[in-house]
C-alpha cells in the first residue's frame, strides 16, 4: 500500500550502524509542526528562505513519520541539513515531489476551508 505524501532516504548514522532509512511523511501533522513550532503560516511560505524552509519542513516531516510509526526521533534539524548535501539527485527529486504534492493538497484544503468560512 502506498502511503500518500511519504518517502524515505538512506543516511549514514554512525560507525556501527552506517546506513539507516529515514522516513518523511508530509502530512497534516508535519504542516502543523511547521505552523506551531516555526510560526510559519501557509500564506508566508513564499517569503521564507528556500534552504531554511526545506530543512524545517524535512525535519517536521521526519518527526511526523517517527510519530506515526512509533519510532524515536534520533536526529536533529542540523543533521538533516547535513544529509541534504549527500542526497542523490533522485532522492532529492523524490523529496521535492512529495513535498510539492503535499503543499498542493494543503492549499486546496485551506482554500475549501476559507470558502466555507466566508459563507457564514
Amino acid at each position: 500500500m502506498k502511503i500518500p505524501h511519504y518517502t524515505e532516504i538512506t543516511v549514514k548514522r554512525n560507525w556501527y550502524r552506517p546506513k539507516v532509512k529515514v522516513g518523511f511523511l508530509f502530512d497534516l501533522y508535519a504542516w502543523h509542526l511547521l505552523w506551531q513550532d516555526e510560526k510559519i503560516q501557509l500564506q508566508d511560505i513564499g517569503s521564507q528562505k528556500p534552504d531554511q524552509l526545506i530543512s524545517m519542513m524535512l525535519f517536521n516531516a521526519a518527526r511526523s513519520y517517527s510519530k506515526d510509526s512509533g519510532k524515536k526521533v534520533w536526529y536533529t534539524q542540523q543533521m538533516i541539513e547535513g544529509w541534504l548535501d549527500l542526497l542523490t539527485r533522485k532522492e532529492f527529486a523524490r523529496l521535492t515531489e512529495v513535498f510539492q504534492e503535499s503543499f498542493t493538497d494543503i492549499q486546496k484544503t485551506s482554500d475549501i476551508a476559507g470558502k466555507g468560512e466566508k459563507k457564514k
